[in-house]
């Protein structure tokens, strides 16, 4: 598959947008992150409004600060979900053994549950 040809204003525009978004996500304010990045307010901002782009150093400084991929920033791709899980948790589940797999499904359940209550006593904060 081609992937689409996008013109460097609204890739910057589009990059901006993300790079915004997974900051906010982040909880960093702009004068923060662009502390982290050694970089000034200023760009920080031109970046978020696609008038301006990170050096190469500074994007990937950027997606390590924010747990993200520049296939990400670049293109909107999220990673699969199942090529994230550590090789041990996707070799039980392809091995068919029933037993592992119930159990790995009870502890993800458990997971779930002890989730749930942690987010209902942050918001309780």
């Amino acid at each position: 598959m081609i992937p689409e040809i996008i013109s460097p204003e609204n890739l910057s525009r589009e990059m901006g947008a993300r790079i915004a978004a997974l900051r906010e996500a982040n909880h960093f304010t702009q004068e923060k992150l662009a502390e982290a990045l050694g970089i000034s307010i200023k760009h920080q901002s031109a970046v978020e409004r696609g008038k301006s782009r990170y050096s190469y150093e500074k994007l990937l400084l950027f997606c390590r600060l924010c747990d993200c991929s520049t296939d990400y920033v670049f293109y909107g791709r999220k990673p699969d979900a199942l090529s994230e899980l550590p090789a041990d948790i996707l070799t039980i589940l392809s091995s068919g053994d029933r037993e592992e797999v119930r159990l790995l499904k009870n502890y993800l359940q458990l997971y779930v549950k002890l989730r749930g209550q942690a987010d209902g006593k942050n918001k309780k904060l």
